[in-house]
């Protein structure tokens, strides 16, 4: 899809959003605008190897613009509350326009209460348009995630789904289940040839609580499905096979059985403790199983102008993108501030470090990666739907040189400033009030009134 009929697209979706608000505002649905425009400067555009590799582009410093503009739809009373987004994001370089980007993003988060005990969240995702591994800075600071990231620019179709039920089974315990489905597809272009690869998540787990503590247990799994991958390929006698089979299909089953603990140690300061196993498995294959410890450590500091946390983990995680499974040990700090009660400056942080291990179709480990993040974010608040900010990104990727397919070595900063609009930027809805994760700015939150956040 070229890049001035997602324009279009984006444009009617838009559009089409504004007309369906308008014909059922009487029926209790608030609209907000929202718009967040920056431009900076990165040093790697293409997010390439440190080392040339000969027949790609490499490192180039460039001017970056990115514009996302979007429209919330918000609908609730006593028993529901459901928002629907649509974003159109595109990022633009003054020079390297071969590598700009255009996305078309549309959400739905819903939240209801079936009965008194129980509560019920759905969300869709859909995500399509030309991507590259740059479009992970317009996740906030807070949301940025640490991972091995390719040097590509692909026309990618995303979808995920998912829902997540909760029933209490007395004052003191509750039972919660989730399930989520992703795929990724490539559209075509100068990389086709990828195609549609799926995963399904699941959890299972149980809480109990006492007056300072909370004990649960978890069983989590993850079944990724990379199916068979085909390209022109060489064959006998230098004649060129174009469906050639370049990788075979694989499946991949992960078990992560935990048990959980968090104690609040005063009003202000809590800790948590997981620990467990990671079973990887080949579900066609029953040769083909390994198993080591997993768990992890977690600090949360919070109080009423700043929160800090800070975790250690050690699981197993799947990258879609890459068509592979990792081992990972991932050491965050992330924290947000704000300069007094009343201060309209705020500061988001965020620092990761995973050390990635890749795991092989003989479910021996293969490639090592590691990755580190940074990401710091000011913003100044000077009226309730506007704030401008500064932020800083950093990503620092290392392979293991010994590596029959190593990680290719990379590293890019980029700096941007903009301003994030929304509008109006508190909305009035009769809604449950337990609607956790339905907020109307996109985040996490006790309601669906809209207040201003840390910009994209």
């Amino acid at each position: 899809m070229s890049s001035t009929l997602r324009a279009v697209s984006g444009a009617v979706a838009l559009v089409a959003m504004i007309f369906i608000a308008g014909g059922t505002a009487h029926a209790g649905v608030a609209v907000q605008g929202v718009l967040t425009a920056s431009a900076g400067v990165t040093d790697n555009v293409q997010s390439a190897p440190t080392e040339p590799v000969v027949g790609q582009v490499g490192r180039q410093t460039d001017l970056i613009v990115t514009l996302t503009p979007g429209l919330i739809l918000t609908a609730g009373n006593s028993r529901s509350v459901i928002r629907l987004q649509y974003l159109f994001n595109s990022i633009v370089y003054a020079k390297n326009t071969d590598a700009d980007t255009y996305t078309n993003t549309f959400l739905v988060n819903a939240f209801f209460v079936p009965s008194k005990r129980t509560t019920l969240s759905l969300n869709l995702n859909i995500n399509e348009g030309r991507q590259s591994t740059f479009n992970n800075v317009q996740d906030s600071t807070a949301a940025a995630q640490v991972q091995i990231v390719p040097p590509a620019i692909l026309d990618l179709l995303n979808i995920s789904a998912g829902e997540t039920f909760v029933g209490e089974t007395s004052k003191r315990s509750r039972f919660l289940e989730t399930l989520s489905f992703a795929t990724s597809y490539q559209l075509g272009g100068s990389d086709q040839g990828t195609p549609t690869t799926q995963d399904i998540i699941g959890r299972l787990g149980y809480d109990y609580s006492f007056a300072r503590d909370l004990v649960g247990v978890d069983v989590n799994f993850d079944y990724a499905i990379f199916p068979a991958l085909t390209g022109p390929l060489i064959a006998g006698q230098g004649r060129v096979d174009p469906e050639g089979a370049i990788a075979p299909r694989r499946d991949q089953l992960t078990l992560t059985p935990l048990a959980r603990w968090n104690r609040d140690l005063t009003y202000f300061l809590s800790i948590r403790a997981n620990l467990g196993a990671v079973l990887l498995l080949d579900p066609n294959n029953s040769d083909y199983v390994s198993a080591e410890p997993a768990g992890g450590l977690g600090l949360n500091l919070f109080g009423r102008t700043a929160q800090l946390d800070a975790s250690y983990q050690h699981g197993a995680s799947t990258n879609l993108l890459l068509r592979q499974q990792y081992l990972t040990d991932t050491v965050a700090l992330r924290g947000t501030f704000r300069f007094g009660d009343r201060s309209p400056f705020s500061l988001s942080l965020g620092l990761s470090y995973s050390y990635q291990r890749q795991v092989d179709v003989d479910k021996s480990t293969g490639a090592v990666g590691h990755s580190i993040l940074g990401d710091i974010t000011l913003g100044y608040t000077p009226v309730p739907f506007a704030t401008l900010f500064l932020r800083y990104n950093v990503i620092d990727q290392i392979g293991r040189p010994s590596d029959l397919q190593p990680v290719p070595d990379m590293y890019r900063n980029t700096l941007l400033f903009g301003v994030s609009l929304i509008y109006p930027p508190a909305i009035s809805l009769e809604v449950p009030k337990s609607a956790v994760g339905v907020r109307a700015d996109g985040r996490d939150g006790p309601s669906i009134s809209s207040s201003k956040s840390t910009p994209q």
